[in-house]
């Protein structure tokens, strides 16, 4: 392993449209530390992707 391959973390993950929902619905109240702006940006987008407006509207009201 190279010394530029031990300097990075990485790993795979695959949420359920469950698990997503309820990443955003905190997201979206509680926010994440800094830092994680690219996968809260992520998070959010795939939600807004997979609903209509009026899904938005009532999913967030929640």
């Amino acid at each position: 392993m190279s010394e530029s391959e031990k300097d990075q973390l990485a790993f795979t993950y695959t949420f359920t449209p469950q698990e997503t929902a309820i990443l955003a619905r905190f997201i979206r109240w509680q926010g994440l530390p800094d830092g994680l702006e690219r996968f809260s940006a992520m998070v959010i987008d795939t939600m807004y992707n997979s609903m209509t407006i009026h899904d938005m509207e009532q999913f967030f009201k929640k």
